[in-house]
C-alpha cells in the first residue's frame, strides 16, 4: 500500500477554499477577483498534493 504524502492540512485548507467561496457566492459577497485568487491558491495546493504522490 502506498504512503500518502499529503497532510490532513493540505485537505483541510482545499475545503476551506471551496467553503468561502460556497458562503461568498451565496450572500453576493465575494468579487470575481476574489473567486479567482482562492481558486488559484486551491490548484497550487491540489497541483502540490499530486507532485508529492508522484514520488
Amino acid at each position: 500500500m502506498k504512503e500518502m504524502m499529503f497532510s490532513l492540512d493540505d485537505i483541510k485548507r482545499i475545503m476551506e477554499i471551496d467553503e468561502i467561496i460556497d458562503k461568498g457566492l451565496g450572500n453576493n459577497s465575494i468579487s470575481q477577483e476574489d473567486i479567482e485568487v482562492l481558486l488559484n491558491e486551491g490548484r497550487e495546493k491540489y497541483m502540490e498534493i499530486l507532485e508529492k504522490e508522484n514520488y
